[in-house]
């Protein structure tokens, strides 16, 4: 009797205790924020006069990451927001942006060590192919042209493939997955911002906060359908008129970049998007007058470069159409003499260089193929290329497949952004042929949307079949 009783209390105890932990939970990031923050400034005071500088850096730095290392999910977000961005105020190689990502998964890999969740890591069969590819990098190092060259980029293949193992295994509610997606896109927002009030690109080609105005197109490719997939499923009025404002900021910007492939990667994404919805006529229309207004407010000289017109023919345009247009002789011949397993990751550029093609290179700067698909052929080889491929290809059909008219009864609204994926996909991997984009993070991040969707989704038929078993028990109970 006494056993019962104290287990009973015991019970008690424990649940006692339950309820407090759910009661005053909720303020534990709160309360570490302010202890931090007292921390940073104890530090600040005492720094200050070693330098005013690193003083305010601790002030705001250490707050952040002890938050970031108890809420991991908001790191995960600043990430995404800072995307874009990372390429900005490199000094010396260095980029301080980029320093966020490690911090944010550092504090998410110690949280997890020291607080274990409940729930497995995701398994994907695009975990395999992603795992094949890396091996297979590994490997091409022992037949590479340039093995320190290769040996220097599989660190670089690594950060964005832990972008893309952490955005599966963060990104696991809809509530989160669009969030994400806000991010993702504001991101792409305000490095469009940068770009019209930096002073250095009033002349030339626009570049946003990206450094390059091809990879500035390219990055902000897929960010266009998926804002549109927001616009559609937010019932906001005044969010669904900012994402118009940023979608119209940020295509215009494209314009400014003057990419004949980021112009065409964005035209075949919004043509894909408007092909996948429901009411296909209009948003056709939509697009079509979306491309009437693009074309009316393009500069002559970004017309004249992308041949919409002929006013005038520039010397430079043909002298880098006819040099890239080398890069794809040259890496198909590289891939018929070295067919299966390439002449290592990234091996192209030290290859060309060594070509009878060098004489068109004017400058002491490795040239790499402008072609990612080249890329990886020339590099790995065919048992590279499949497995790559293979992870393209994945991606494309599990959002193709949520997109489809059965899971738009299941749940509408994830549907409408598996559309937006797709159609994001789609440009991006078209933008792909005209450059080398294999360590972007946009394209890793991409790849692990839909498998976030999968993932949701899931959960949510699985929730719904307990739910009406439960349901069948209690009504068979009932009639018993």
């Amino acid at each position: 009797m006494n056993n019962v009783s104290q287990n009973s209390q015991i019970i008690g105890d424990s649940k006692s205790w339950d309820g407090f932990n759910k009661k005053y939970s909720k303020f534990l990031p709160a309360v570490i924020v302010t202890l931090s923050l007292l921390m940073a400034l104890a530090s600040s005071y005492f720094l200050v006069n070693v330098s005013p500088l690193i003083a305010i850096g601790i002030l705001f730095a250490l707050p952040l990451v002890i938050f970031t290392f108890v809420k991991p999910d908001f790191g995960m977000l600043l990430v995404i927001f800072v995307l874009p961005l990372e390429e900005l105020n490199i000094k010396g190689g260095f980029s301080a942006i980029k320093m966020i990502s490690v911090l944010v998964f550092g504090c998410a890999i110690l949280n997890y060590l020291i607080f274990p969740r409940e729930t497995r890591l995701v398994k994907s069969s695009q975990n395999i192919l992603i795992f094949v590819f890396l091996l297979i990098s590994l490997i091409s190092v022992f037949v590479a042209f340039s093995p320190e060259r290769t040996l220097d980029r599989i660190p670089k293949l690594l950060r964005v493939l832990s972008l893309y193992f952490f955005a599966i295994n963060f990104i696991k509610s809809e509530k989160y997955f669009r969030s994400a997606l806000w991010m993702f896109v504001i991101g792409g927002f305000v490095c469009t911002l940068y770009g019209f009030f930096d002073p250095a690109q009033t002349i030339g080609r626009f570049e946003g906060a990206i450094g390059q105005p091809n990879g500035y197109a390219l990055t902000m490719t897929p960010r266009i359908p998926i804002a549109l997939a927001l616009i559609i499923i937010d019932k906001n009025l005044l969010k669904r008129i900012f994402l118009a404002f940023v979608i119209l900021t940020i295509s215009y910007g494209v314009i400014l970049s003057a990419s004949r492939g980021g112009l065409l990667s964005v035209s075949f994404a919004l043509i894909v998007f408007a092909a996948l919805q429901k009411n296909r006529k209009t948003w056709l229309g939509v697009i079509g007058v979306i491309f009437a207004l693009g074309i009316l407010i393009m500069p002559l000289d970004i017309k004249v470069r992308v041949g919409l017109s002929d006013a005038y023919t520039s010397t430079d345009l043909g002298n880098s159409t006819d040099r890239r247009l080398t890069y794809q002789i040259y890496g198909l011949e590289l891939f018929q003499k070295y067919p299966v397993l390439g002449v290592g990751l990234d091996g192209f550029a030290e290859a060309y260089a060594q070509s009878e093609y060098r004489f068109l290179v004017r400058t002491q700067n490795l040239r790499v193929a402008h072609n990612t698909y080249l890329e990886i052929a020339t590099g790995t080889g065919v048992v590279g290329f499949l497995p790559f491929m293979g992870i393209l290809g994945f991606a494309m059909y599990l959002a193709w497949k949520y997109s489809r008219k059965k899971y738009w009864y299941i749940n509408a609204e994830l549907a409408i952004l598996s559309s937006g994926l797709l159609a994001a996909l789609s440009g991006y991997y078209l933008g792909m042929l005209f450059g080398s984009r294999q360590y972007e993070k946009t394209l890793w991040f991409l790849f692990a949307l839909p498998i976030v969707v999968e993932t949701i989704i899931n959960a949510q038929v699985k929730a719904k079949s307990n739910q009406d078993l439960l349901r069948e028990q209690i009504s068979t109970t009932e009639f018993v």
